[in-house]
């Protein structure tokens, strides 16, 4: 078996291993990442991310201009069972700023960011995982073809959690299991069309944000323990994504109650069929500990929240800038090792109790949940 060293090993090529790998190099680490021979199909998906994004991107070095051919749409604010948020913000003065999501396609999105890690000197090598040990100085990984060593190790292997599962750490869970379907629809109406059929035939506060279809605000509507996400993008068509729980089946039809008027097989209740191939697994879920004297686990491999939250992307970016700062800070004060463990830990549950917080409020809590706030 082939030897090889390196400063940091970063598992996973996803937004949150080359945001990790992207902020240790220009830190000056060499770093290996790792990922799979066949990379997660992220072909036809469609995610909507908060204003944060961009600034997080443009603290790892990467500028929001490199991601034009990515971003499907934009929106200033989004409606929420009935309610209308804007994105603003105030510049300290007198003045409100209007900030902006988008809706951007995965794949076009990781592969900018892929592309960009490597062209900053990360070595991307792919190879499955098969065995890994962290020590309190450092950490030793095996995959199929090389035996690596290294001063620190980033789990950023998303929903497929590879530390958890080899070093047997604990996993959280909190709700119900959730599974999601998503798919994309043909919109038939113009923007103007579309937002008057909505408000039946008169504009509120929300009008002036959307004056074209590129700002088009998303919604998300629940019914029950089940929700539904829909995204019209800038080509004329409508993204969704609905989520139920795991023993409900998924919905044969998908109503298009914002833009009833999609393209389609149709029916008389105004449903549009849905092209369902399997559901994904949105269950909520925390790893503890998810630092370690020479490792850090950032993104779904640290916690999943429901995807209602819009913070899929926003906490991979958000957790890799922090676990790769918590690496750094250990490199220039090594006496700081255990505290910086014990703040991203610290970190990555608190921001899964608030967001979960935040989306209990929508259903009742279960009777056994999980205290994670230790």
């Amino acid at each position: 078996m082939n030897e090889a060293t390196c400063d940091a090993l970063v598992v996973g090529d996803g937004p949150a291993g080359c945001v990790a790998a992207l902020t240790l190099r220009r830190a000056g680490l060499r770093c290996t990442m790792l990922a799979p021979s066949m990379p997660a199909s992220r072909r036809g998906a469609i995610e909507s991310v908060p204003p944060m994004v961009p600034l997080l991107l443009a603290a790892a070095g990467i500028g929001g201009h490199q991601f034009a051919d990515a971003i499907a749409g934009r929106f200033g604010g989004m409606r929420s069972d009935g309610g209308v948020r804007l994105f603003q913000s105030s510049d300290g003065m007198t003045r409100t700023l209007r900030e902006e999501g988008w809706h951007v396609e995965r794949a076009q999105f990781d592969r900018v960011l892929l592309n960009h890690a490597l062209e900053q000197g990360v070595t991307l090598q792919r190879d499955r995982v098969t065995a890994a040990s962290c020590m309190t100085d450092g950490v030793a990984v095996e995959t199929a073809m090389t035996r690596h060593r290294a001063r620190w190790l980033v789990d950023a292997s998303g929903r497929g959690a590879m530390l958890q599962r080899l070093l047997g750490l604990v996993a959280i869970t909190r709700g119900p299991k959730m599974l999601a379907w998503r798919g994309v629809a043909r919109l038939s109406q113009s923007a103007d069309a579309q937002h008057d059929a909505t408000q039946g035939g008169t504009r509120d506060l929300t009008h002036d944000v959307m004056t074209s279809a590129t700002h088009a605000m998303p919604t998300f509507e629940t019914s029950g323990s089940s929700w539904l996400w829909q995204a019209p993008l800038d080509d004329g068509t409508l993204a969704w994504t609905w989520a139920g729980e795991a023993n409900a089946p998924p919905p044969a039809r998908v109503r298009a109650p914002v833009y009833p008027d999609t393209s389609g097989r149709r029916d008389e209740s105004g449903t549009t069929a849905a092209s369902v191939a399997r559901g994904f697994d949105v269950s909520w879920r925390l790893v503890r500990p998810a630092a370690g004297a020479a490792y850090r686990i950032v993104g779904d491999a640290a916690a999943m929240l429901d995807p209602r939250s819009g913070q899929g992307v926003l906490f991979a970016l958000s957790s890799a800038l922090a676990a790769a700062r918590s690496i750094v800070a250990v490199e220039q004060a090594p006496h700081l090792r255990a505290l910086e463990a014990a703040g991203y830990d610290a970190f990555v549950a608190a921001e899964f109790r608030r967001k979960g917080d935040e989306l209990m409020r929508r259903m009742p809590a279960p009777a056994n949940e999980a205290d994670v706030s230790g």
